[in-house]
């Protein structure tokens, strides 16, 4: 089972590096700071959407292997990986909301339009 797992392993580390390589290119062709700063994000919320795609299928995974032995030790180690799992979406669940406080705070917030003219309130004469 683990020779099957390294290829799979070095395919996505492959996939990887091409994706850093070609944010980086993209990068380094940017002109205007604000772009390059969008570049990063961009990456960002791709790694982040990935990382917590591996971990709900490691989590999947491991209910299957739970659910499908009869042996205690696979058992233990199919639980050891839900277990993981858990613990590794809590965690970036966490600072995600974390990073999204801070944001808050400090009014961060990159949705807002300069260019939009707030309603007023038209006094009555």
């Amino acid at each position: 089972m683990k020779k099957k797992a390294i290829p799979t392993i070095a395919l996505i580390l492959i996939f990887f590096a091409v994706e850093l390589v070609a944010h980086s290119v993209a990068f380094a062709a940017t002109d205007n700071f604000a772009t390059a700063i969008y570049n990063i994000k961009t990456l960002i919320q791709i790694l982040t959407t990935i990382g917590y795609s591996l971990a709900f299928l490691a989590f999947i995974w491991g209910m299957v292997k739970f659910l499908g032995t009869q042996s205690e030790e696979k058992k233990k180690d199919a639980l050891k990986m839900m277990v993981t799992s858990i613990a590794i979406i809590f965690i970036m669940t966490t600072v995600w909301g974390l990073v999204a406080l801070i944001r808050n705070t400090l009014q961060l917030d990159d949705n807002t339009n300069k260019n939009v003219k707030m309603p007023v309130v038209v006094p009555l004469r």
